[in-house]
């Protein structure tokens, strides 16, 4: 599934929305500046079917409290019921425009319906490297995503939305 740029995001039933799972291939850090490392703090945007933010969250990974490029982790990140928020999650970068960085965007969009989402952003080489090094494969090939392979063109980050 790819997610829509768009705050109209019904869907039929009506049950609670969650995120359940998150898994990271690419977590919006390189690895050859000295500025960063690869590690990353995972921020959550939620926004009202009137495109009101309404929820500002840190997502705490598995690795010191962070994500690392091919981490994953299961969560339980209420979301919304017949209209479903918006939901943005980007990477945190101190320094801003004075160190020439920006937060790095790793998913837009609603996730309306049950069943993994995808991230816009691919991930970059090194990310992927990382990733596999890390047992991404692992977590995959378990979800039945993109049969385990970690290739050029995979998502940075995938979402596994569940309705309780």
């Amino acid at each position: 599934m790819i997610a829509l740029m768009s705050f109209t995001g019904k869907h039929n039933s009506k049950c609670n929305m969650y995120i359940t799972w998150i898994g990271v291939i690419d977590n919006g850090e390189g690895d050859d500046s000295k500025v960063h490392s690869p590690e990353g703090n995972l921020h959550l945007l939620l926004f009202d079917c009137n495109g009101n933010e309404t929820s500002h969250s840190i997502i705490k990974g598995p690795s010191k409290n962070e994500f690392l490029d091919g981490d994953q982790s299961n969560c339980q990140i209420y979301i919304g019921t017949d209209c479903i928020s918006y939901v943005k999650i980007y990477e945190s970068d101190k320094g801003g425009k004075w160190l020439g960085r920006a937060h790095d965007v790793l998913f837009e969009g609603i996730p309306n319906s049950p069943g993994i989402w995808e991230s816009r952003r691919t991930a970059q080489y090194d990310a992927r490297v990382n990733a596999k090094r890390r047992g991404a494969t692992d977590w995959l090939l378990k979800k039945n995503i993109r049969n385990g392979r970690i290739l050029e063109g995979i998502p940075s980050l995938f979402l596994e939305v569940s309705c309780y």
